[in-house]
């Protein structure tokens, strides 16, 4: 998608043994240019543009269609030069201007079946700039979506100034993620403005890439560190589980980079396409894993809350319930988002919309995780520094949360909670029942007593 910026100059080489291989596309305004300089092993070969009906056609029956057929059967746009190649003679210069806005196809057909080798330098300019006009709309929308990310960090920043007295470590993630939005962003809109005065765009691309990268990684790490309730619910996260976010993160993200950067077709986009869903498979059920987790962890203790004769809902835990609430609902448009900027990307028209919806989605989902984590006052910030629990820490049954969950108007009773009172730790969930036997002998050792020692298995969230 962003790689197609980079096609108005450019060298290609192509090895095939099949008659027809086409090249790029390009958006050409009335009166463009173009020149496209061609060597090859080939004996003969056509090089030429296609519009888009004329490429529609073409390809539905190149398997079929010989360099002979080809030109004799096909109504073409007349752009293309047909050249007999040999030691004296092993360039082509294809070159001219064209009357007809629309997007063109370059090709090469060639008259020999075998082993080709074909080498193409081609320079593409339009009336008003370099751009593909495809691509032109970019020098409005990518602006705007850097102004609007300036505008959701300079929110952040200050609303971290605000508070600074709270220190949060997953505060510090979600600032990096604003951070690298804004600059990549940024990045976008200078290497938009460059390809479209200059030639000379491969740098800007890169800072572009790894800027785009580097972003994508710390947001969906962000997002399942968060899920798992670290600085939320709990103040530690392990190691392991911290390893598992970071691959998952990266490999989802990988698989996105390569889908987006690398225009592979026929098998090849399939096998990317299936890598992409495994590891978009294995994130998501992460995700909904800890989500599942954190949301049994809330309800066990708004319920000892309640056990401890106070109202749950008037304390600092109510306010991480309604965190997750609201970020279960963020989960659920992020999910959403990553669906409609794959199928944006697999069956939306070339060209700057596929950018625009992109950079569009990430900037809700990140307006609602700045909302949802916004750093409020010490009783109401919902981060896990907000209460001081007692030392000592009860079990709880899975079956007697689930029941809460049905009848959570139970909740409400009990004294209203102030700043200041102590609060009950949050207990220990039992998910499974174990049996243990036990054998009793009598004192000579001739009858045995037999019982069952029912134990629990406490979850490990």
């Amino acid at each position: 998608m962003l790689a197609s910026l980079l096609s108005i100059r450019a060298t290609r080489e192509v090895k095939t043994t099949s008659y027809f291989q086409g090249i790029i596309s390009f958006g050409f305004k009335e009166n463009a240019t173009y020149s496209v300089n061609v060597s090859t092993n080939a004996t003969k070969l056509i090089v030429g543009w296609m519009s888009k009906s004329e490429w529609k056609n073409a390809t539905a029956m190149r398997i079929n269609t010989s360099a002979n057929n080809f030109v004799e059967n096909y109504n073409l746009s007349k752009i293309y030069q047909i050249q007999s190649f040999d030691n004296t003679n092993p360039y082509l210069l294809l070159a001219g201007n064209i009357s007809v806005k629309d997007a063109y196809y370059l090709y090469v057909f060639a008259f020999d079946d075998k082993y080709n080798f074909v080498k193409i330098e081609y320079n593409l300019t339009n009336p008003n700039g370099l751009l593909d006009f495809r691509y032109e709309n970019l020098l409005i929308t990518a602006p705007v979506m850097a102004a609007i990310s300036g505008i959701l960090l300079a929110f952040w920043l200050i609303n971290w100034l605000r508070n600074f007295n709270v220190q949060i470590y997953i505060h510090y993630v979600f600032t990096a993620v604003f951070i690298l939005t804004f600059a990549n962003n940024v990045a976008y809109v200078i290497s938009v403005a460059r390809n479209n005065v200059s030639e000379t765009n491969i740098f800007p691309f890169i800072i572009l890439f790894f800027s785009h990268a580097f972003k994508e990684i710390i947001f969906s790490f962000a997002i399942v560190l968060a899920a798992s309730g670290w600085c939320i619910l709990v103040d530690s996260i392990k190691i392991y589980e911290l390893i598992i976010c970071i691959v998952l993160s990266s490999a989802y993200i990988g698989a996105k980079l390569v889908q987006e950067y690398c225009n592979f077709e026929g098998v090849a986009r399939i096998i990317t396409d299936v890598i992409f869903f495994i590891s978009l498979s294995a994130y998501s059920i992460k995700l909904i894993i800890y989500t599942q987790q954190a949301s049994l962890m809330i309800w066990a203790h708004m319920i000892a809350i309640r056990n401890a004769g106070i109202d749950p809902t008037t304390t600092p835990v109510q306010k991480k319930h309604a965190m997750y609430i609201s970020f279960e609902i963020a989960l659920i448009v992020y999910t959403i988002s990553i669906l409609v900027k794959f199928c944006v990307v697999e069956f939306g028209p070339v060209g700057w919309l596929n950018t625009f919806v992109d950079q569009a989605l990430d900037q809700v989902i990140s307006f609602m995780l700045a909302w949802i984590f916004r750093i409020r006052d010490r009783e109401n910030n919902g981060y896990s520094a907000i209460e001081e629990s007692m030392e000592h820490v009860d079990d709880m049954q899975l079956s007697e949360i689930e029941a809460a969950t049905n009848n959570e108007a139970d909740l409400h009773n009990g004294i209203e909670w102030r700043p200041g009172m102590q609060l009950p730790g949050r207990p220990n969930i039992i998910t499974q029942p174990s049996q243990q036997q036990i054998t009793l002998e009598s004192p000579d050792g001739e009858q045995n007593l037999t019982a069952t020692n029912i134990t629990s298995e406490n979850t490990t969230v």
